[in-house]
């Protein structure tokens, strides 16, 4: 699979994830997209660059295994990622609509 392969296939995951796990009643999916998106890429990027990091201290501490299992680790991470923003905010929409 090549990089675009790769980009349309996290771009697939983003918009799948965005559609399922933001639909709140009595809110807008419209009005969490925005933020979802947001928070979404700026914690994949923060993870990224720290896994990155780990990675290679890994790679140079312990070896090629090491850092293979540190970067499935990231993987697994940055693939939770937008499922937990999402569960995170439909959560506080279900809660200030009870509540509001």
């Amino acid at each position: 699979m090549d990089s675009l392969g790769v980009l349309v296939a996290i771009l697939a995951w983003l918009l799948i994830l965005g559609v399922a796990l933001l639909r709140v009643p009595g809110v807008g999916m419209r009005a969490l997209a925005g933020t979802w998106l947001v928070l979404t890429a700026v914690s994949i990027g923060c993870v990224f660059i720290v896994f990155f990091v780990v990675s290679y201290g890994l790679l140079f501490a312990f070896g090629r295994g090491a850092a293979a299992v540190g970067v499935v680790v990231a993987v697994v991470v940055m693939g939770a990622t937008p499922v937990f923003w999402a569960l995170v905010l439909r959560r506080r929409a279900r809660g200030s609509t009870a509540h509001g």
